[in-house]
């Protein structure tokens, strides 16, 4: 028994030293976006997808490249806009963008008679967030005189509808509450 956990142990440490040293010499990036919000009028009733107009997103990619690389540039897609930014030594180690993303490119919504005329008069809900409706992809370039590395970071984008019509408060429900 104690000869088989030698040898497990034997095998084991290698593997997990290569493991935290290949972790400790990759990059970090992340990714946080608001959640725009789109007003939108009563709707005819059966009306179960709309489309959105353009959407403006305001993210923030915090970023961080192995010792000894320095930050040279990052890319951020959503849908087909695509945005590069150079960062210099005074751009520190978080980048705000701001991203318009035309009608064209985001598909019709499912939004579960959401802002209808029914639903309105039935005093219905008069937000609704709709979680992950676009993604962002990113990927920072870091750099030395030896080497490169890509770091890549992904994040879901929702929006907030809000039903224009009548002065009923707001309360927010995501759609995976609504049971749609």
């Amino acid at each position: 028994m104690i000869v088989k956990n030698r040898l497990a142990l034997l095998v084991i440490a290698p593997i997990a030293a290569l493991s935290c040293a290949l972790m400790a010499w990759s990059g970090e990036l992340g990714l946080t976006a608001n959640a725009p919000e789109v007003s939108i009028p009563t709707r005819p009733d059966g009306r179960n997808f709309m489309r959105l107009p353009e959407l403006e997103y305001n993210i923030v990619a915090d970023m961080l490249c192995p010792d000894g690389l320095a930050r040279e540039s990052l890319s951020l897609s959503i849908a087909d806009t695509r945005v590069t930014r150079a960062i210099d030594a005074e751009t520190g180690s978080r980048l705000e963008l701001s991203v318009r993303v035309p009608a064209a490119q985001i598909g019709p919504v499912a939004v579960n008679q959401f802002c209808t005329a029914e639903n309105v008069a039935a005093g219905g809900r008069r937000t609704l967030r709709i979680p992950s409706v676009l993604s962002a992809q990113a990927a920072l370039l870091c750099v030395s005189e030896t080497g490169r590395e890509m770091t890549y970071a992904s994040a879901p984008l929702d929006v907030m509808l809000l039903c224009e019509s009548a002065d009923q408060p707001q309360t927010e429900m995501t759609e995976s509450q609504t049971g749609s």
